[in-house]
């Protein structure tokens, strides 16, 4: 079985991934950008909305995305 580094190894561009730690050695392989996972980065911010009430403006710029995204998806 492969893990994502091998089936990897011969691929260049934009890998988009979640937090997973095997990513961080990826995204030093020549080649690949990783770009993060919208919908992880949103829960912190939705996590921290009881600590830290500025949480509020970035969940409505993230709703703002989705609603951008929505029709090019579909």
């Amino acid at each position: 079985m492969h893990g994502p580094k091998e089936v990897l190894e011969n691929y260049n561009g934009w890998l988009q991934c979640d937090g997973y730690g095997v990513y961080d050695k990826i995204a030093t392989l020549e080649g690949i950008q990783i770009a993060g996972c919208l919908a992880h980065a949103r829960r912190y911010y939705h996590e921290a909305l009881s600590n830290d009430k500025n949480a509020e403006y970035a969940l409505v710029i993230f709703q703002n995305i989705y609603e951008i995204e929505g029709p090019i998806n579909q």
